[in-house]
């Protein structure tokens, strides 16, 4: 179960919530403003083995997908300078 604490906790005391991650795996939830924002947990490390495994078990792009990136990347680099809001 998650500790839920705010973010003012997590700035005054982040070494003790990084050590209570690291040694004994536990989650915070943190709020700001009574809203939940993030989340403090352990981090998961993955073997090669495992990557291979998830690869194997997920579908590959589509053959369109590279030259949909580059039509992407293409189109942003040709949005107007000038900013719409100014207008």
């Amino acid at each position: 179960m998650a500790k839920r604490i705010t973010a003012t906790t997590v700035a005054k005391r982040l070494r003790e919530i990084l050590n209570e991650v690291e040694q004994n795996g536990e989650v915070f939830q943190v709020e700001r403003h009574g809203k939940l924002v993030a989340e403090i947990r352990p981090a998961q490390h993955r073997t090669f083995g495992e990557l291979l495994q998830w690869l194997r078990e997920h579908p590959l792009p589509d053959p369109d997908f590279a030259r949909d990136v580059e039509e992407a990347r293409r189109e942003m680099n040709t949005w107007p300078q000038e900013d719409p809001w100014e207008r």
